[in-house]
């Protein structure tokens, strides 16, 4: 059986490291917040040391008013490869 040593996520945005790693006088203000979050993250991934760890990712797509698609993918990145990658789709229709 296994142990979940930690759970962890993150939203994504695509100028995090341009904007965190320029001078403070051509940054935005959150730059140095984000850093921290991010340093924090890394350390609670250091001591959970897992011995497998998968990246997932997702996104949701307003279909046609009432309709939403959601996709998620997940792929191990580190230890033994129980799966090469595993998806999932859903269609939501709200009435």
């Amino acid at each position: 059986m296994a142990l979940l040593t930690a759970v962890l996520g993150t939203t994504h945005h695509p100028f995090y490291y341009a904007l965190t790693n320029r001078p403070p006088e051509q940054s935005i203000p959150q730059a140095p917040e984000w850093k921290r979050k991010v340093e924090a993250y890394r350390e609670t991934l250091t001591r959970a040391k897992p011995d497998l760890l998968v990246m997932v990712a997702g996104i949701q797509i307003g279909l046609f008013g009432p309709s939403t698609l959601t996709l998620g993918v997940g792929a191990p990145v580190t230890g033994p490869r129980l799966f090469d990658v595993e998806g999932i789709a859903q269609l939501n229709f709200r009435f």
